[in-house]
């Protein structure tokens, strides 16, 4: 089992990594390996809980830039609204 989370991990810093603006883009093409070998002879169930938790990790990795540009103009735009 640690192994599967190991795989899951590895995956989804590889395929962050290979993002624009991050290490290498080439990363792509071997990113996916890793999950490959953990979803390998697992049943449906135990697959999806481990392609969730993939692509929970990647986007918490990949979208972590996300809330501040997102939140930092926001009490400028609330504060122009009037109050009722």
């Amino acid at each position: 089992m640690l192994d599967t989370v190991l795989n899951i991990l590895l995956s989804s810093l590889l395929l962050t990594a290979s993002m624009p603006g991050y290490i290498y883009g080439g990363l792509v093409f071997f990113a996916l390996i890793p999950l490959f070998f953990s979803l390998d002879k697992k049943g449906p169930f135990l697959s999806a809980l481990i392609s969730f938790t993939y692509f929970f990790l990647f986007s918490a990795f990949n979208f972590n830039y996300l809330i501040p540009t997102l939140t930092k103009g926001l009490p400028e735009l609330f504060g122009r609204f009037s109050s009722l």
